[in-house]
């Protein structure tokens, strides 16, 4: 017979206690129950719940130790049924060996109305802070080099065994970062074209020298714009891609599996990446390049009174076929850049869902200081 205000049920030493609203779990440091019994106290612990109005569950954990997992995985379930219920939970009796044991196995969970308490740390001095921060760039540079290394492996072993290319891979991040590019590189293209022909028709325009607006679009979209504005459209979309799906594989430990099977995971994940982006940033530069002198186009008809004709025709002389070539050769190796920076930012992604998170955007932000250093050195090159 269940009592209306008192209830103990305590098959191997676990004793599950009801006193008016408020249930107590103890018992747990005698022995550790087995299946059976397991299950016949979780589901007396659920029956009573339901039965009785409980709004609060103490949970006495003293002597709990590492050796007694179904009784952890008791608590466990016992905690996870009351938080579904909105029932508060109290741990009581805890110490530092045993708070560090539960930690560890990550089932305490946020619900819990009280934690066991410690000493919080003092913030790192600014010495401190500088000399992590150092470590940290010198672990970067030499991850960096090493990941570098190693995809230069990959892509030399990829070029000789070209059967060997993963190239269905390869054609489906092709269509994804180069076909579903094509709106937004054309939009934001033709939007930064107009821009600049507006600007460049309002200053030059006090000098009567608004046709010259043709050439300085002209040259900045082919030679800078059209690869540096697509650079960043496709760090967004596909650099912080990549590192998302990257991250998200350390965290199921696909990466790990294909490492433990003696697959070479830079050949299977990262060559097929940096193959499809790198074939088509040539050609989204190209329409980045279009669509920038289309925008320029109206703005400087529009706004400089110049003709359709006059402005093309202008535009056509002032830009070489050399030209275009700097922008395009500019954007293949910003596509290496991206893909190789956002694989490397998901293969350092720490294994849970913040660390995704901050992959990605350490992605597009390594991956936009990389293009803006890497486009500098190329313009000196080129000119």
């Amino acid at each position: 017979m269940v009592q209306e205000n008192k209830t103990n049920y305590s098959p191997n030493g676990i004793a599950i206690k009801q006193e008016s609203d408020i249930l107590t779990l103890s018992g747990f440091d005698v022995n550790d129950l087995d299946e059976a019994s397991f299950r016949d106290n979780f589901n007396y612990f659920k029956e009573l719940l339901k039965a009785k109005k409980v709004k609060n569950l103490i949970i006495d954990i003293k002597n709990l130790g590492p050796g007694l997992k179904y009784n952890l995985s008791f608590i466990d379930a016992c905690v996870s049924f009351c938080n579904a219920k909105c029932v508060k939970v109290q741990i009581i009796n805890s110490s530092h060996d045993i708070d560090l044991l539960l930690k560890e196995l990550d089932f305490i969970k946020t619900h819990t109305e009280v934690r066991v308490r410690h000493k919080t740390q003092k913030s790192p001095s600014a010495l401190v802070s500088i000399g992590e921060g150092a470590i940290k760039f010198f672990n970067d540079i030499k991850s960096f080099l090493g990941f570098t290394g190693e995809i230069t492996s990959a892509m030399i072993y990829s070029v000789l065994h070209p059967r060997k290319i993963q190239w269905k891979e390869t054609l489906y991040y092709m269509e994804k970062t180069g076909a579903d590019a094509v709106p937004i590189v054309f939009a934001v293209c033709f939007l930064t074209g107009a821009i600049i022909a507006y600007q460049g028709v309002v200053q030059m325009g006090r000098f009567g020298l608004s046709i010259f607006t043709s050439d300085l679009l002209g040259l900045a979209m082919t030679k800078e714009l059209g690869a540096l504005m697509t650079s960043m459209v496709c760090i967004g979309r596909a650099g912080s891609a990549f590192a998302a799906e990257i991250g998200t594989m350390q965290v199921s430990e696909e990466v790990d599996a294909m490492e433990t099977m003696g697959l070479t995971t830079s050949r299977f994940l990262v060559v097929p990446k940096i193959i499809g982006l790198a074939c088509v940033m040539p050609l989204l530069t190209i329409i980045a390049d279009i669509a920038g002198i289309l925008g320029g186009s109206i703005s400087a008809v529009l706004k400089g009174g110049l003709s359709f004709p006059e402005f093309f025709s202008r535009t056509i002389s002032a830009i070489t076929f050399a030209n275009v070539m700097e922008g395009v050769s500019k954007s293949i190796i910003f596509a290496i850049l991206i893909a190789g920076i956002g694989c490397l930012r998901g293969y350092q992604a720490d294994r849970d869902a913040k660390g995704v998170g901050r992959a990605a955007t350490s992605s597009v932000v390594s991956g936009i200081f990389m293009i803006v250093v890497a486009d500098g050195l190329l313009t000196l090159v080129f000119n």
